[in-house]
């Protein structure tokens, strides 16, 4: 293998090894949400304003994380994830704390807590 290969790949592999991403004035500009085995990890996120969450599904069914909760959804956002390695995203701008639940699961639930 190349040098210049097993460099892309180390850097490949260091982008991959961390939930959150870097901007380059330091703040996190991306939390990751993993939806595996009908839960939200981490069910509950802690973020500065401006970061973007990103949803993947690790299930084999269709996810569907939207603000809010059963029977009281709220406007904010409303991601579909159709199947295996789907995902989605919302970026947060205003503080506040985010319920939000699977809309074809509703016993799963989440909060996205914006600082």
């Amino acid at each position: 293998m190349s040098v210049v290969a097993v460099g892309l790949a180390t850097s490949a592999l260091t982008a991959c090894s961390s939930d959150e991403s870097d901007s380059s004035d330091g703040s996190a500009s991306q939390q990751a949400v993993a939806v595996k085995l009908f839960q939200f990890d981490p069910e509950t996120v802690e973020i500065a304003s401006g970061t973007e969450v990103l949803w993947t599904n690790g299930d084999e069914t269709v996810h569907q994380p939207t603000s809010g909760a059963p029977g009281a959804i709220t406007p904010i956002f409303d991601v579909s994830l159709d199947g295996v390695d789907a995902s989605g995203s919302h970026t947060f701008d205003e503080p506040g704390s985010y319920p939000y639940f699977c809309q074809l699961h509703t016993s799963m639930t989440g909060t996205v807590v914006v600082r």
